[in-house]
């Protein structure tokens, strides 16, 4: 599991800023082979499934009135496909 983290930050830190498909595809390939490379084919095939993290699933708490008593912790955790 924490390989899929660590795959996870890497691609929002760099392939996130990649402006073109090409260099997509080039840092996915990269990074495939880096994790063959290091962990062994096995490993890296259960990797393949796309995984997200996010810190806006948990919701503010609000009184009988409506009123903010206190906004939602942004917790990083997995959700959504």
């Amino acid at each position: 599991m924490l390989i899929i983290y660590y795959l996870h930050r890497c691609a929002r830190v760099f392939s996130d800023k990649l402006t073109n498909l090409k260099d997509k595809a080039v840092y996915s390939s990269y990074m495939e082979a880096q994790l063959i490379e290091t962990f062994g084919q096995e490993m890296a095939s259960q990797t393949k499934e796309s995984f997200y993290m996010v810190n806006f699933l948990r919701p503010d708490v609000f009184d009988e009135e409506g009123i903010l008593v206190q906004e939602a912790p942004k917790m990083y955790e997995p959700g959504g496909l």
